[in-house]
């Protein structure tokens, strides 16, 4: 059977077909759509089975019936974010990261997976609560780099209903130098102080 691939971005797909052929030894001859849907229709992802009945002016009936089949080839979007992006200072302690994944897809159903944490440098015993093959956003990496800065590439995995799969990453960073961009939260100094005074005066009340 043929097959069509779904409009970018759509959970389904436009498809044209040719109507079935009639032949009768009536000339008046009707074609009836009597389920599915009809040619240049919005087809959903999946099998329709699309029939028609033809009838002659001498109520002779004859039905037949075709399957119009919409893959979904169109590969789920995957954007992923870490909290911190740096591990800063290092001091060799275990940090908590926190991962923000976002999913997009033409066709609900997509799911994303932990697929790997790696590093240009050994981190052997240096990632902790970390579950590979599930969807884990929380986990702790030490802060420590070796000659160098460390970047730990944190990669998932997305995989829509129909199979289709993408990957994308994000890096924390462990510096040598505390980087430029590298704040603490806190509250604002206040810029002068003024101290009014409590009337009345609780150690001179004539004040």
């Amino acid at each position: 059977l043929p097959q069509y691939y779904t409009d970018a971005g759509r959970a389904g797909a436009v498809v044209s077909y040719d109507l079935p052929t009639v032949s009768s030894g009536c000339s008046d001859v009707e074609l009836i759509r009597t389920g599915g849907l009809g040619s240049d229709d919005f087809f959903p992802v999946g099998t329709t089975t699309v029939t028609y009945m033809a009838i002659d002016a001498s109520n002779q009936i004859d039905v037949c019936a075709f399957d119009v089949i919409v893959v979904d080839n169109e590969p789920p979007q995957i954007s992923v974010h870490v909290a911190p992006v740096y591990l800063w200072p290092a001091n060799n302690q275990m940090e908590e990261v926190k991962v923000t994944v976002e999913l997009w897809d033409n066709v609900p159903g997509t799911t994303a997976v932990l697929t790997s944490i790696e590093s240009n440098q050994n981190i052997n015993g240096d990632v902790q609560d970390a579950s590979i093959g599930v969807f884990d956003q929380l986990f702790q990496l030490r802060a420590k780099n070796v000659q160098g800065p460390r970047t730990y590439t944190i990669t998932y995995e997305a995989t829509d209903a129909a199979g289709n799969t993408t990957s994308a990453s994000a890096d924390v960073t462990v510096p040598t130098q505390k980087p430029k961009d590298f704040e603490t939260d806190g509250l604002p100094l206040p810029s002068a102080v003024t101290l009014d005074q409590n009337y009345p005066n609780p150690f001179n009340p004539s004040t």
